[in-house]
């Protein structure tokens, strides 16, 4: 035994109370061979080949060449010596797609044991600019960093410099939303190639406000935490589809807040709170039961109610369409139900918060789009990647829902599986676009409908779903965008991994749109890389954020109270 526990020394660490940890030694591994880093890239390549459903559409948008591109990048694969190379190559052909839908993530432990670099500071842009937004920890804040300082370098080189570098491995495909990469100024990644930090500090300089410029040298804390990663797109029944941006997870543990998903509106401050008297609301029993549920169960949802130029204006949050399970979504629907009803009579107009929504479930989102439909519209649409795999799960949702494929829902899953094999047999890459369910038309709520004028924020953080939602509400016309052209990111999402880099790939299955009588889709009507256009523009300035966004509130309280006396066109 004595001699057994020697040679097992160099292996295990035997702490003082007697249990055996694992040593730096055994989390590293070894870095890949050429033969499995381009097995890797081969497998890579030929699923966005076969599946990635725009395809074509971003070769015509971004003036590439997908069959150049991957013989130049598997070129510098034979070429690499080390893992940090073949990922930087991977992670640069996932982001030449610049769609924020596709990701790639590397799960396991690298040759040096460590995954990421960070410093306990956050940044995101305001007016283009990088501002600090978190100080993480008293001690970067005793250096004289404090939130609503500018970042103008870091180790000489300018912030701005630093986010092109950043888009080479990490692009969303909306120029405004790529500014958000700036949260990567202190929260580094392995694959980033030149941009991850080899030194033990780095030299920040920040403005403050008064012009002056202050430098500090801050640690970077080296650790092994991998990205975040998603649930998964569960889609083994019918209407079980997700669209989220991969990236919100990220942006959520780097900044240690919730930037992306965040349960209250951004612009709930105490400045807001002094100047607008916010009176947070919530469904009462009666309401709740009206639509089955009750007060332990129903989902959080912040509501408030406030006076503004003489009107009563109803405030609700929209953080996300991605809940704790499938089925869950249809809680928050009948909690959202319950809300609105109640204070439908006490509300003037409302306003739907859906900035900085990352996304999730499409039937949830569709769900919460015929919440404010008073007449019948057009509905979602997505044009299929033409393959088996959609023939196949069409074919199966249609088993699923009725095994005799008698009933009205399975017809139309198999008619969209038939659309799909008549492109796939044709020779042609992705279908015209069908209705992922349901047919072209999309029905009020059969429950509830709210009638009365409606203004919807958005910002280059509302993504997928929260693309969807006011694509919905500008075509059928049910209110009024407010803020910043959406993300643009435009179909649903399937992953699948890597076998040898251990990394976690996720791409979008076709390109989604609304309903056209007249069938005739250009690149334009589709939501990838497009967004969704505000009806009334605003663009928050450093000045609203250094004043709690009072500004803010204020302009799109004006916009929302002078809707009263108008109804929604049909």
């Amino acid at each position: 035994m004595k001699k057994l526990l020697l040679s097992v020394a160099g292996v295990l660490s035997v702490v003082a109370c007697g249990v055996a940890t694992t040593t730096d030694s055994q989390v590293k591994l070894r870095d890949m061979t050429t033969e499995e880093a381009l097995a890797d890239f081969d497998t890579l390549v030929a699923t966005f080949r076969d599946q990635y459903g725009p395809l074509e559409f971003k070769e015509r948008r971004f003036g590439f060449n997908f069959n150049e591109l991957t013989q130049s990048l598997r070129a510098e694969i034979e070429a690499s010596s080390s893992d940090k190379e073949v990922f930087n190559i991977y992670s640069r052909f996932v982001s030449s797609f610049r769609d924020g839908h596709v990701s790639i993530r590397f799960n396991g432990k690298n040759t040096r044991g460590e995954n990421s670099a960070r410093i306990p500071l956050f940044a995101e842009p305001i007016e283009g600019q990088p501002v600090i937004t978190g100080v993480l920890e008293e001690s970067v804040g005793a250096r004289g960093i404090e939130v609503g300082d500018i970042v103008l370098s870091i180790d000489g080189t300018p912030a701005a410099d630093l986010l092109e570098g950043f888009k080479k491995t990490d692009a969303f495909g909306n120029p405004v939303s790529d500014e958000h990469l700036y949260y990567l100024l202190f929260n580094r990644f392995f694959e980033q190639g030149e941009l991850y930090p080899e030194g033990k500090t780095a030299r920040v300089q920040v403005q403050k406000a008064d012009g002056s410029v202050l430098e500090a040298d801050l640690t970077w804390r080296r650790t092994n935490d991998i990205r975040l990663k998603l649930p998964d797109a569960g889609v083994s029944a019918p209407g079980r589809h997700l669209m989220i941006a991969p990236r919100a997870a990220d942006l959520n543990k780097a900044a240690g807040i919730d930037k992306w998903g965040g349960p209250e509106p951004f612009f709930k401050t105490a400045q807001v709170a002094e100047q607008f008297g916010f009176v947070e609301v919530k469904p009462n029993e009666t309401f709740l039961q009206k639509y089955g549920l009750d007060a332990e169960t129903a989902p959080e949802i912040y509501a408030a109610l406030y006076e503004h130029n003489g009107q009563n204006v109803l405030l609700i949050r929209q953080r996300t369409y991605s809940t704790e399970t499938y089925e869950r979504h249809f809680d928050y629907l009948a909690a959202y139900r319950a809300i609105l009803d109640q204070y439908d009579s006490l509300a003037d107009v409302l306003v739907v918060d859906q900035t900085n929504n990352p996304g999730g479930f499409l039937s949830y989102c569709v769900g919460f789009s015929q919440l404010f439909m008073s007449q019948p519209g057009a509905n979602f649409m997505q044009a299929m990647n033409a393959d088996r795999k959609w023939i196949d799960d069409f074919r199966q949702y249609a088993y699923e829902t009725d095994p005799d494929f008698q009933s009205e829902d399975a017809l139309k899953y198999l008619a969209v599986a038939n659309a799909v094999e008549r492109s796939y047999d044709a020779g042609e890459s992705i279908t015209e676009p069908v209705p992922f369910f349901g047919d072209n038309t999309l029905l009020p709520d059969s429950e509830y409908t709210w009638n009365k004028p409606m203004l919807v924020l958005i910002n280059e953080l509302a993504g997928s779903c929260g693309d969807i939602f006011p694509m919905m509400v500008k075509k059928n016309q049910t209110g009024v965008l407010f803020g910043k052209r959406t993300m643009g990111l435009g179909g649903n999402v399937e992953g699948f991994d890597l076998s040898a880099s251990r990394a976690s790939v996720r791409l979008t299955r076709g390109l989604f749109t609304s309903y056209k009588v007249d069938g005739a889709y250009e690149d334009a009507d589709f939501a990838e890389n497009n967004g969704v256009l505000p009806d009334i523009p605003y663009e928050p300035t450093l000045a609203d954020f250094h004043q709690g966004y009072t500004d803010y509130v204020r302009a799109f309280s004006d916009e929302a109270t002078a809707l009263v006396g108008s109804t929604p066109s049909p």
